[in-house]
């Protein structure tokens, strides 16, 4: 589109998971060599950037009732709130490892994310993206931080839930876990768990 977002269905919404996923392809294809139109790669930038820079007007407080039962289950509602929060916080630091490939990601946004919401997160792939982001524009300690709790989290919202959980977007447990090993790998981060993962991929596929 002209503003230099991206729509799934012609002029349907802006998609920011999906400009992002878009952006990133386009930054791929510049490292093999592939020619991308500046303009075209422009205007992608500035346009998440721009969704990056309002992270702080994205996030509501989270209502203190949003508290798992018993069982580790939430209520419909608070589910949905859970769930947006993540989804948000997802695409937010997917824009956030996107714009820092390119240096272009503002440390006050990411220190925000990682400071105040990145608790967030439902799945260890964002905080991953947050991780790998902070490490390239130069706060290796909150990138370290993030990525412990990477290693550490859990997939999905309902604990001990088992099967698919759906978490607002396209992913899985299993994509994520496989895009939080390569992303790793890429960027030859290295952590104590990161091997890990191969074995909880492993545990995943039929």
């Amino acid at each position: 589109r002209a503003n230099g977002g991206y729509t799934l269905w012609g002029d349907g919404p802006y998609e920011t998971w999906l400009t992002a996923y878009v952006q990133g392809f386009l930054q791929d294809a510049r490292a093999e060599g592939f020619e991308v139109p500046e303009s075209l790669y422009r205007d992608g930038q500035a346009w998440l950037l721009q969704q990056l820079q309002q992270a702080p007007n994205r996030f509501p407080t989270l209502p203190a009732s949003a508290k798992p039962d018993a069982q580790g289950r939430y209520n419909a509602r608070e589910y949905q709130l859970l769930r947006d929060s993540h989804q948000r916080f997802a695409e937010l630091a997917h824009v956030a490892y996107v714009l820092a490939r390119d240096q272009r990601a503002p440390l006050a946004t990411l220190r925000y994310l990682h400071d105040q919401v990145r608790d967030r997160a439902r799945s260890p792939l964002p905080l991953v993206h947050l991780s790998i982001a902070l490490r390239l524009m130069g706060d290796e300690a909150r990138a370290d931080v993030a990525l412990n709790d990477a290693m550490q989290r859990p997939y999905g919202i309902h604990s001990g839930a088992g099967g698919y959980e759906w978490l607002g977007d396209y992913g899985s447990e299993l994509r994520d876990l496989a895009m939080s090993y390569a992303l790793l790998a890429r960027h030859a981060v290295a952590h104590p768990r990161r091997e890990n993962l191969v074995f909880d991929l492993a545990r995943l596929l039929p």
